[in-house]
């Protein structure tokens, strides 16, 4: 996916709108494809200036382990 993401941000930098750039990565990638929508939102982070490909750290639960001990 970050390649994609890549090619996003370089159909940007070429003056691709966002629709175009969808289009553009689903001919490449047919099955292995981001979603429209995803396309858009990076499309507009990037316009927006963000840098990265990688996603926001998302804070998620912390993983616990079950024991006999901590189950009772």
């Amino acid at each position: 996916m970050d390649e994609q993401r890549l090619n996003i941000k370089f159909c940007l930098k070429i003056g691709k709108s966002s629709t175009e750039s969808c289009n553009l990565i689903q001919q490449v990638y047919s099955g292995e494809t981001l979603s429209c929508t995803c396309v858009f939102e990076w499309h507009k982070l990037f316009r927006e200036g963000w840098e990265t490909m990688d996603d926001n750290a998302r804070s998620r639960r912390p993983s616990t382990m079950h024991t006999p001990k901590n189950t009772e």
